[in-house]
């Protein structure tokens, strides 16, 4: 496809964004909003923060009962026939769009209604480096939720979707799809249990950097799916 053809006649047909997508997507921002600041974790203070006169943070690392919280609502969803994991990969042209919408539309909000440090007058370059280091709503610091309560979650999602597309169609899950699948699990599971194993290393190493100024990047609300085309074409070999 030539470059016009892409953009007004593939995009349009096959990346739109689309009520189904945007409900599928906006649940799982909803749900994980609802349960980062419901599910019990480890309390845990991070680093004074020089831009808040020294305070430091308080944070509720709940990353691992919001993941297994998460596996049971969806699982119970999709074997109730409520959900189709399947779906996923039906929407996910849908999804990119919406979920890249989302993430450029976050991070404008965080840079609109930051408390502009560091600014270096360039709009874009503040507007990707950001304008507020530690935004939050409530207890749920931001930045946290977004990158590993939502990219992370999706991607394995990604992966589970594919599986179950795979047998949808084929009526069996390939081997490198499993292995995939797994090892996407295995990572996220990590990532997770990083915020109750290890919350003050894993807090105090990331207050550092929220005084340098990285910001709420409009990526870490789908990148992954962009970064993980493999997961899409494992569920059509």
């Amino acid at each position: 496809l030539s470059g016009a053809d892409f953009t007004l006649t593939w995009l349009p047909q096959h990346a739109a964004p689309t009520r189904a997508a945007a409900t599928l997507y906006l649940s799982l921002i909803l749900l994980q909003l609802l349960l980062a600041f419901t599910m019990p974790g480890h309390k845990q203070m991070g680093l004074p923060v020089s831009s808040l006169g020294g305070r430091a943070l308080e944070y509720n690392c709940n990353a691992y009962t919001s993941l297994y919280a998460t596996i049971a609502i969806v699982a119970a969803l999709h074997f109730s026939s409520m959900f189709n994991l399947a779906q996923i990969i039906d929407l996910y042209g849908p999804l990119l769009t919406v979920a890249s919408i989302t993430g450029f539309a976050l991070a404008a909000i965080i840079y609109v209604t930051g408390e502009g440090y560091r600014m270096s007058g360039n709009v874009v370059y503040d507007y990707f480096m950001g304008a507020s280091l530690n935004p939050r709503i409530g207890s749920v610091d931001i930045k946290m939720w977004a990158e590993i309560r939502i990219s992370w979650i999706l991607l394995w999602a990604l992966s589970v979707g594919a599986c179950a597309k795979q047998y949808e169609v084929y009526g069996y899950v390939s081997a490198n799809l499993i292995l995939f699948t797994y090892g996407t699990g295995l990572y996220l599971n990590a990532c997770a249990k990083v915020g109750r194993a290890s919350s003050e290393a894993s807090v105090t190493s990331a207050d550092p950097v929220r005084c340098v100024g990285r910001a709420v990047h409009p990526s870490d609300l789908g990148y992954v799916f962009s970064d993980r085309k493999s997961t899409r074409l494992n569920s059509s070999h």
